[in-house]
């Protein structure tokens, strides 16, 4: 009889990619970041075919089990039924037209799809098709930044699947809010999901940054009245004494 392993169960998260097809999707997932020291690999997904979505990836981040369970708009199940942790808008850098329906289709599908707040990536595939002879069609890092700006994604990251640069850095990404709220899970509130995490985390960063926008000199209300230019001339002229008075 095989023993239950040891220490808590993995935390699962899911993961949905939208983006148009031919992007480089699924060759991003079939390069687990297994070369890192922080991300130990456990599970590889041998053949991505879309009949086996999800395709389910098992690591460990800082001693912290984790299973990744990548969705993406091919899934054989509906993926608006889905209830993502996380939401990966995807182009490619030799597609300019990959970029414009992100903006045009998928993001308004997203917003009218999910009716909660999600934290956004927004990846750009094929980054080693982009070189110094780049035609005009390819996108570069600062047009994909302004439009993680105008589309209020949470972080814009760009990798290469085939050469394998930058591709670990969307699953250290994936797990930054986790980390944050990782030992409270552990200490009471467990009926909490990892979607509760993940939102309220983001949610506090927003109103973090909607604090820090408010102007530094707000009116304030006192409980003491008021006094008129003539009565604080007056008053500045016999000003009130706080010592009793001598007895005549």
């Amino acid at each position: 009889m095989d023993e239950p392993p040891l220490g808590p169960p993995p935390i699962e998260t899911t993961v949905l990619l939208l983006g148009d097809s031919n992007v480089g999707k699924s060759t991003f997932l079939s390069r687990p970041p297994s070369n890192l020291s922080s991300i130990e690999a456990t599970t590889q997904a041998q053949v991505l075919l879309d009949s086996h979505q999800p395709i389910t990836f098992g690591i460990r981040f800082s001693n912290i089990p984790y299973r990744l369970n990548f969705y993406d708009t091919s899934s054989p199940i509906d993926w608006r039924t889905l209830k993502p942790n996380v939401i990966i808008l995807c182009y490619a850098v030799s597609n300019r037209a990959s970029l414009l329906n992100l903006q045009t289709f998928w993001h308004k599908i997203l917003q009218t799809t999910f009716q909660y707040e999600l934290p956004i990536l927004l990846l750009a595939l094929k980054r080693d098709l982009r070189s110094e002879q780049d035609p005009n069609g390819i996108i570069y890092p600062q047009e994909g930044h302004r439009v993680a700006q105008e589309l209020r994604c949470d972080r814009y990251m760009e990798c290469s699947s085939q050469t394998g640069e930058l591709v670990a850095e969307p699953i250290l990404y994936i797990h930054s809010p986790n980390r944050l709220t990782r030992a409270k899970e552990l200490k009471s509130i467990r009926h909490y999901s990892t979607r509760d995490y993940i939102s309220l985390s983001f949610k506090l960063r927003y109103k973090a940054r909607i604090f820090h926008s408010l102007p530094n000199h707000l009116p304030v209300t006192t409980t003491t009245s008021t006094f008129n230019s003539a009565q604080q001339k007056s008053l500045e002229q016999n000003p009130i004494s706080t010592h009793p008075s001598p007895k005549p």
